[in-house]
């Protein structure tokens, strides 16, 4: 990997999506890189774009990272997990799911049994299907907790964020309190403080404070958003 490629890739890990989004697209308009680093490149490419919305851009750079998968040796499992998460999020369910059953079945380790545990519990929740989805999350965790528990604790926030969204949904909200708080833990010591999946965590929190008329909490959490905002 260049070290372009690898600046881009920090920028990423930071938090900071948009400017590596117009990063890695000028480095592809403007620069020659090894089949390897592409696929990098479309690999991280696929998931920014789809975490801001941009489906079918995301589906084009899953697309033409797959297409370098006999240049640059990748792992199957991963590419359907990849393509099972953009499925869900253009809301083709059934190829969504499709794709996550491939992945589960050619998982070459217990880590990416956790992994895709935990996507599928996301899905399900997407779906509203809430006891297929909590029971997915538990089983990640369960794994997480016995084989990975010594760095689990500043990996585990979307999993902590997805369970709380699936109690937020049944109006479990003291449940999704507990799990909200987890996470914003975690991404607290990760990231800056205005960093997007945390704002996310702290509207989640109003929405609970509001649900269990916690109103003191409520105006704190409110103050501390507008303040991120």
């Amino acid at each position: 990997m260049n070290s372009d490629v690898a600046h881009g890739l920090i920028l990423s890990d930071m938090g900071r999506y948009r400017g590596c989004i117009g990063y890695f697209e000028n480095l592809l308009n403007n620069t020659v890189q090894s089949d390897r680093d592409k696929y990098m490149i479309f690999c991280r490419l696929a998931a920014l774009y789809s975490y801001f919305g941009q489906h079918l851009m995301a589906l084009k750079y899953a697309k033409r990272s797959i297409s370098l998968r006999t240049v640059y040796s990748t792992d199957f499992c991963d590419d359907m997990e990849r393509f099972g998460t953009i499925f869900a999020n253009v809301e083709a369910y059934d190829a969504a799911f499709w794709c996550f059953e491939i992945a589960m079945k050619n998982a070459n380790n217990i880590l990416e049994i956790a992994q895709l545990h935990s996507h599928l519990g996301k899905f399900y929740c997407t779906q509203k299907t809430y006891v297929y989805a909590l029971k997915h999350c538990r089983q990640s965790l369960e794994i997480y907790n016995e084989f990975f528990a010594d760095y689990f604790s500043i990996l585990a926030d979307t999993l902590y964020d997805t369970i709380g969204t699936v109690y937020c949904e049944m109006n479990n909200y003291q449940m999704a309190i507990e799990y909200f708080h987890k996470a914003l833990s975690i991404r607290q010591s990760k990231y800056p403080r205005n960093h997007w999946p945390s704002i996310t965590l702290y509207t989640s929190l109003c929405y609970c404070y509001y649900g269990t008329e916690q109103y003191d909490l409520l105006e704190e959490y409110s103050k501390k958003l507008l303040e991120l905002e």
